[in-house]
């Protein structure tokens, strides 16, 4: 049953794609609305098969690689979906929802292999809440990126001028810079306590010290780009190009 949910998802997201492009080039007004309907039916039905399949396993739905993947694009999804509401910029269609769409098959590809470190986790509690609080955040510094990355097009195009018809569709240099650092503010402090509880997991299982230090070290490196932004975002009025860069770097390294 699981396996059904998640193709009628895969479907419903497909046809959320199209209709999100047709809305795109030829601005329509029922497309828009088509791909709105079809891509929170995907968002129901692939949260669905994920539940399903938790209950079916018995087992964390994010104790591997494979199912973070799968988690992961389901909230990438929800993120699109959320911003666009609050924010309107449907231009982020184009890239957040193929991205979900790419990020949920990978997890169904991949080899269903256990955690390494689930075995000798002292509670699967802790376990399955450092997961979730780290694929949220990671959820949301998708968001970050995509609209640091939006805004980063629309700045160069007016620098050189360019007033293409795709890029007046983009959103505004102020709605992206707004949206992004929303995002990161929301983004930050789940992906925060998700390295820590991390951190505190290996150094309570037996692997070795070698394991334990190189594990978690693109994360943490992640984690200190996001800090600097964000402090200087908050503080010190930091906007703009370097902002967008600086969080784009943070999104590769997390």
């Amino acid at each position: 049953m699981a396996s059904i949910l998640f193709s009628l998802s895969l479907a419903a997201c497909t046809a959320g794609i199209v209709l999100t492009i047709l809305a795109t080039v030829n601005r329509s007004n029922a497309a828009r609305i088509g791909a709105a309907i079809a891509l929170w039916t995907a968002a129901v039905l692939q949260l669905g098969a994920i539940v399903l399949y938790a209950r079916t396993t018995g087992r964390l739905p994010m104790g591997n690689l494979a199912d973070f993947l799968m988690a992961l694009g389901w909230l990438v999804l929800v993120g699109y979906l959320v911003v666009n509401a609050r924010w309107k910029v449907p231009a982020l269609g184009l890239v957040l929802p193929p991205m979900a769409f790419f990020l949920s098959v990978l997890g169904v590809v991949l080899p269903q292999k256990h955690s390494v470190t689930e075995p000798v986790m002292a509670s699967k509690g802790v376990l399955l809440f450092h997961t979730s609080l780290s694929t949220l955040g990671m959820a949301a510094f998708f968001v970050a990126a995509a609209m640091s990355l939006v805004y980063v097009l629309q700045d160069r195009a007016l620098k050189k001028k360019q007033s293409g018809t795709g890029l007046r569709r983009l959103p505004s240099l102020h709605k992206a810079d707004k949206a992004g650092l929303e995002a990161l503010v929301w983004g930050f402090p789940l992906f925060t306590v998700g390295i820590a509880t991390g951190i505190a997991l290996l150094a309570s299982s037996h692997e070795t010290v070698k394991v334990g230090v190189t594990k978690p070290l693109f994360p943490i490196l992640a984690w200190t780009i996001f800090a600097v932004v964000l402090v200087a975002r908050l503080a010190r009025g930091f906007r703009g190009r370097k902002a967008a860069y600086l969080t784009m770097a943070g999104f590769v390294l997390g």
